[in-house]
């Protein structure tokens, strides 16, 4: 008998053995590896996922910094040149956003059903008189007196108001911001 062959015809045990023993040590260095990855990678992610709560951190306090310096300026507490600019900035872009929002709302308000008083239909618009009964309408929604332009932005001001709706300046001349 061939001394390469067991007894039924294969090679030899120790041969089979070492062959499936260096097997199974490319499959347990293969694991070994891959838990490496896997903790490579726990690891990427866990310190991307801090880099961006930092990160956000960092941004609201910009973003505190920026409003209380943004309010010395408005108050006159702050005197220097470069952030009056971007605070002359800001405020342009306060005024923008504000008119927008009353045309927004004006808009909203055309777009508002109301019933006629006399006959009770609902109409929509802004019309002084009833399409139905040709009743005038009365104004539903009640405009506020219109005062004097806030002197900072010059938004008109309804007379009652103590604060500009638009930049927050008392009125009156005092330099409280709301």
């Amino acid at each position: 008998m061939n001394e390469n062959l067991d007894k039924r015809g294969g090679e030899k045990m120790p041969e089979l053995q070492d062959k499936i023993g260096s097997g199974l040590i490319k499959i347990q260095d293969g694991i070994e590896t891959g838990k490496k990855k896997l903790e490579s990678s726990r690891k990427v992610y866990s310190l991307n996922k801090e880099l961006g709560e930092a990160g956000e951190a960092k941004g609201k306090l910009y973003f505190k910094m920026g409003q209380q310096a943004y309010n010395l300026l408005r108050t006159g507490n702050i005197q220097d040149d470069l952030l009056k600019n971007l605070g002359n900035e800001m405020m342009e872009l306060d005024k923008k956003i504000w008119q927008l929002t009353e045309e927004l709302s004006q808009f909203s308000m055309k777009t508002v059903e109301k019933s006629c008083p006399k006959c009770g239909q609902k109409i929509t618009g802004d019309g002084k008189f009833c399409s139905f009964c040709g009743n005038m309408m009365e104004d539903q929604l009640q405009k506020e007196e219109v005062g004097q332009p806030c002197v900072q932005c010059n938004t008109a001001v309804p007379v009652q108001a103590q604060f500009c709706p638009c930049c927050g300046r008392a009125i009156g001349g005092g330099n409280h911001v709301l």
